[in-house]
Parts: C-alpha cells; sequence; structure tokens
C-alpha cells in the first residue's frame, strides 16, 4: 500500500510539473543539421521521463538475461523444502527410485554440500544398495557442516543390518556434531536398552526430557520401561534388593501390567507374600493375564485342587467377567471336580467370547485334564 501511494504522489508530480512546463515555460526549437522541431518545455520534460523509464527497463532486462543462472538457481532453491518432503514421502511409501530422482535434484540445486548425497544414499539403502550408500555416508562424514547427516545415515544403515553396538557408536558420534539430536538421543537410548547398558539408556533418555521430545505419559512409559528392564536385568544377576529397588521405582513410576508384573516376581522370590498377592491382585483387577496367575498360585500354595479353586475365586472376584478369569475358574473347577460350576463358567464364557473356538479349545483340554484323573 506504501509503495502504491509512493508512486501515485509521484505521477501527480511529474504530471503537474509536465502541465506547467507546458503551458508557461514557453517554446523551444531544435536544430539538427536541415530539421527543425519546435516543441514545448512539457513536451520535452514528457520525453525524457519517457526515455529514462525505458532505459530502467531495458537495464533490468539485460540485467536479468546477465544474471539468468543466478535467477533460475534462486527458483529452485526455494523447492528445495519441498522437494525433501517429496522423498521422504516417496521412501515412506516403498518408492526410492523416485526418491533418488529428487535426490538428484537437490544434489544439484542446494547451497549445502552433502544434503542431496544424504538423500542419495537413503534412496539407495532402500533400493538394498548398502555399499554404495556407506560409502557416499562415509565421505559425507568429512563434508564441514553435515558431518551429523553422515553418521547418522551410517547409523541408520547398521540399524537395518541388526547391528545394534555399531548403531549406537555411530549415533553417539553423530551426537558429537549435534548435542540435542532427538534422532541419535532416542537411537541410544533404544539401543544401549536392548544391549543391557541401561545407564547410558537412562542418560539419553534424560537429555530426551530436557528437550521435551516426549509428551508426559509417553516419558514415563518409557521411564517405567527402562526401570523394569533395569530390574529384570539385576533379578538375573542375582542382585535381588537392587533388582526390588528399581522395580518399585518403575511401577511407582509408570504403574502397568508390565512393571506391576516384574515387581510382583520380585516380591514373590524374596517371600513378601501379602505384598506379592496385594499386588497382583491389583494388577488382575487392570488385566488378567496367566503370568499373574501362575504367580499368584506360587504364592498362595494351595495344597489340592479344591484350595487352589477358592483361592483362584478370590483372585478373580474383583474381574470375574474377563474372558481370562473365567477360564482360570473353569479350569480349577474342572480339577477340583466341580462339573456344575465347570459348565456355568464355560455357559459364561461363551456368552462374553468374540471367538467361539476357545470354547473348543478349553473343552478338549478340560477333557484332557479328565482322563489323566
Amino acid at each position: 500500500m506504501k509503495k502504491i501511494f509512493s508512486f501515485l504522489f509521484a505521477s501527480l508530480f511529474l504530471g503537474t510539473l509536465m502541465l506547467y512546463l507546458h503551458w508557461q515555460a514557453g517554446f523551444v526549437t531544435i536544430s539538427w543539421r536541415d530539421y527543425q522541431l519546435e516543441t514545448t518545455f512539457g513536451i520535452l520534460f514528457l520525453l525524457l521521463v519517457i526515455s529514462l523509464f525505458i532505459l530502467k527497463i531495458l537495464a533490468q532486462i539485460l540485467h536479468f538475461i546477465l544474471n539468468w543462472r543466478k535467477y533460475n538457481q534462486a527458483r529452485h532453491r526455494k523447492k528445495i523444502p519441498e522437494v525433501i518432503l517429496n522423498v521422504f514421502m516417496a521412501l515412506e511409501r516403498g518408492l526410492p527410485k523416485i526418491a533418488l530422482e529428487k535426490a538428484t535434484f537437490i544434489q544439484k540445486h542446494s547451497s549445502i554440500a552433502g544434503l542431496g548425497e544424504y538423500f542419495e544414499a537413503m534412496a539407495l539403502m532402500a533400493l538394498n544398495d548398502d555399499e554404495q550408500a556407506k560409502t557416499i555416508f562415509k565421505i559425507m562424514t568429512t563434508f564441514k557442516g553435515v558431518e551429523y547427516l553422515g553418521w547418522q545415515g551410517l547409523a541408520r544403515l547398521s540399524l537395518k543390518n541388526d547391528h545394534q553396538a555399531q548403531a549406537q557408536a555411530y549415533a553417539e558420534k553423530a551426537l558429537q556434531y549435534f548435542p540435542n539430536s532427538p534422532w541419535a538421543l532416542k537411537t541410544i537410548h533404544e539401543q544401549a536398552q536392548m544391549l543391557g547398558d541401561y545407564k547410558k539408556a537412562e542418560q539419553a533418555l534424560e537429555q530426551l526430557k530436557k528437550i521435551g521430545y516426549f509428551e508426559e505419559e509417553l516419558l514415563r512409559e518409557k521411564k517405567g520401561a527402562l526401570l523394569a528392564g533395569w530390574a529384570k536385568s539385576l533379578e538375573g544377576q542375582q542382585s535381588h534388593k537392587e533388582a526390588l529397588s528399581r522395580a518399585r521405582k518403575a511401577y511407582r513410576i509408570h504403574p502397568g501390567t508390565e512393571e506391576g508384573k516384574i515387581l510382583a516376581e520380585l516380591h514373590v522370590k524374596l517371600k513378601h507374600r501379602w505384598r506379592a498377592q496385594f499386588l497382583i491382585k491389583r494388577l488382575w483387577k487392570l488385566l488378567p493375564d496367566e503370568d499373574l496367575l501362575q504367580l499368584y498360585l506360587q504364592v498362595t500354595k494351595p495344597e489340592t485342587p479344591l484350595k487352589a479353586y477358592e483361592e483362584i475365586q478370590k483372585l478373580t472376584a474383583q474381574n470375574q467377567d474377563h474372558e481370562v478369569s473365567l477360564v482360570a475358574l473353569a479350569e480349577a473347577a474342572h480339577k477340583a471336580h466341580l462339573w456344575g460350576a465347570t459348565e456355568e463358567y464355560l455357559h459364561q464364557l461363551a456368552k462374553i467370547t468374540k471367538d467361539p473356538t476357545k470354547i473348543n479349545i478349553l473343552e478338549k483340554k478340560l477333557s484332557g485334564y479328565h482322563s489323566l484323573n
């Protein structure tokens, strides 16, 4: 709007000046050889303005022609973000050849050395040309400004080939060039956890927390899974007390079924009978599970099938309408020779199950128990 007002003001001023010169400044005679031209100063001023305007347009055209390559490159560079997005979409849809074609465009027009090569290597990796991709990624680690992408590419290639330790090492290298890289931190966290290096996995998760990569609920889930896995590892090393400490912390941070199950197992091993029973009943209420049933029977140690049935009744009291609860009750009732109760539980199971074959499988299983007894 400001430019429009400036243009209108300039036009008005020049027009007024031209009319003034035309009417008030008199005539002028221009002679050249045998030719004479008589006109007003206003017309001369108009011709001068038109000439300057034409010269300016010609200068711009000449500048554009001389700098065509520069303008063309700038026009293509504006498209690069869109082309990068197209590369990612092509790779996600399993179209690596299209991704490779787009990568060539980026390589040709990007001002960042190595950016196009990175996407070319990603496309080659999708085409299973891992050796060529690896060569490009290695060369990229020497390109100033894109070393991170080179190490990240090598880490991705290692993950593709199930070389977890190597992927973690490359991700750590990438982190040196981009300290808050979410991808590198996430890779280190996941691979270190898989390899049993829980301390390093915890450190990576803390950094992800600092940069706000995960939502609060997902972060608690990740932290809980990490500590639960750590507890499981310590349990295998016979460090039961330390394992119990990690398992408690895991369950406190994220009271999920898996975290609770590991804590319950440790309570059972350490003979914390009442704590184990309380926790198993709580977990059963959330999500009944065959493993929880076995843990509960380990704690209660029923002496007879009838006692086992009574204990399972106590366990399933809070969630008796669940399929797993009804299956457990039917099996326990059958082992205790309570045929009427068995039939009743099977009848209830038939009402709620979405898979009719479950009834047939269970009936065959119970028939097997009956023949053994």
